[in-house]
């Protein structure tokens, strides 16, 4: 592959040389009718064949007519096969008006002699049609030409050598920029971590003097309070007023109270349907037997002491689930007493406790406040009758059957008892009149 260096021709000469000096003249240069001539026209392409055939005639035809020194062609390209794969082009500079003007090598990976004379064919039309482009008075306008070249040259060396100094220069400001930003960024976070430092020493002083201040107060406090028992006393009254109340609230029997209580009931209700089962089988009886008397007046006759056996059987039935329904219901009434008298209990030792949190805590607050004790009739109001129970009387509880007993007792003119091995004879008024021995 060859290369040179040519001045630029305009467009019109460009298609000149290589179209109508060369294309069109192919026999002379040994080129085949297979030639074709390749127009760039800023990406745009067009081909002309050896007989000027083109799809694009009109834009030939205004390239051909400019007569302005238009450069629009960027550039141009002569191809033929019997070239042996060589091509000649011809290439715009787009930073000068020195343009290049190169051949390609062939398949042979060099260039042959058809093409080399083609390329020499061409680098001569472009040099003589330089000449006019330069408006040549003498024969020293080339070397104008290349001197011009060769300054410009020049200048652009120096202007790359210029733009690379500016661009070291700018580099250098950048790292000297960096190195600063950087020796201030180090500054800056020793600066902060030296009042971090100080900060955190700072914070722990006064965290230990917290500490110590606090300390000192809590035993302060404590001594205040261990001096006084103040917390103490109102915690642990508190507490037993808590768990009074919780008590009281919740009120119930142990469970040995509530099985036997719970036998007494069903004991009761066993004499109920004892009671009742035989009160039933003895109205069947009566029943049956009045039926029997009816129908067969002659052939049974029931006798008169089964008769009284009957009733009898009847009346004790009777009675049986009479005294026993009654004493079931006062059975149920007395435990319903019994409660609601504990649960009165309860509630006024809760008051009492009450009564007396505030009697101590007014004598001490008396104590501190007044520097005295506390008035003996003031004291005595806010204690009276703490913690005295009612004396209310046991009511005990009788079957009716022992309560019947107890009547006629009560109405016998004469009742012995044994008493030491011997016998006591008195009668029932005055047992009825004798009052219980209370036990110490």
């Amino acid at each position: 592959m060859g290369s040179v260096s040519v001045p630029r021709v305009s467009d019109q000469k460009l298609l000149k040389f290589f179209i109508d000096e060369t294309l069109i003249k192919f026999e002379k240069f040994g080129l085949n009718e297979s030639a074709q001539c390749t127009v760039s026209l800023g990406g745009f392409i067009l081909q002309v064949d050896v007989r000027e055939a083109s799809h694009h005639k009109n834009i030939l035809e205004e390239l051909r007519n400019n007569k302005n020194a238009a450069s629009s062609i960027t550039s141009i390209t002569i191809e033929s096969t019997s070239l042996s794969g060589s091509v000649i082009r011809y290439i715009r500079s787009a930073d000068s008006f020195i343009d290049r003007l190169e051949v390609t090598d062939g398949n042979s990976r060099r260039v042959q002699e058809q093409a080399s004379n083609v390329f020499r064919h061409i680098n001569n039309l472009l040099l003589q049609g330089a000449e006019t482009t330069f408006d040549n008075v003498n024969e020293s306008s080339l070397q104008i030409a290349s001197a011009h070249h060769e300054v410009l040259t020049r200048l652009e060396g120096m202007s790359a050598e210029l733009i690379e100094k500016q661009v070291k220069q700018v580099q250098e400001l950048e790292r000297d920029k960096q190195k600063f930003l950087d020796d201030r960024a180090e500054d800056f976070a020793e600066k902060v971590n030296s009042q971090d430092e100080m900060f955190s020493k700072k914070l722990a002083d006064l965290d230990e003097q917290y500490k110590r201040r606090n300390k000192e107060l809590d035993e302060r406090q404590q001594k205040i309070d261990d001096a006084d028992n103040t917390s103490t006393r109102r915690k642990t009254t508190t507490r037993t007023l808590d768990e009074a109340q919780i008590k009281a609230r919740g009120f119930n029997f142990s469970e040995n109270v509530n099985r036997n209580s719970t036998r007494a009931s069903q004991f009761a209700m066993a004499l109920v349907i004892i009671g009742a089962f035989g009160l039933i089988l003895s109205l069947y009886e009566f029943w049956s037997m009045s039926y029997v008397a009816n129908t067969n007046q002659e052939a049974l006759t029931p006798s008169d002491q089964l008769t009284y056996f009957l009733y009898f059987r009847i009346l004790a039935s009777s009675a049986l689930v009479v005294s026993s329904i009654v004493y079931l219901i006062r059975w149920y009434n007395s435990w319903a007493d019994r409660i609601a008298q504990q649960e009165l209990d309860n509630q006024m030792f809760i008051r009492d406790l009450n009564r007396a949190q505030l009697a101590v805590e007014m004598s001490l607050e008396w104590n501190e406040k007044k520097d005295g004790e506390i008035p003996p009739r003031l004291l005595e109001s806010l204690t009276e009758g703490l913690f005295k129970p009612k004396d209310t009387p046991n009511k005990e509880l009788l079957h009716p059957a022992e309560q019947i007993a107890a009547a006629l007792v009560r109405t016998s003119d004469k009742v012995t008892l044994p008493f030491a091995g011997g016998t006591i004879e008195t009668n029932g008024r005055k047992l009825g009149n004798a009052k219980p021995v209370a036990s110490d």
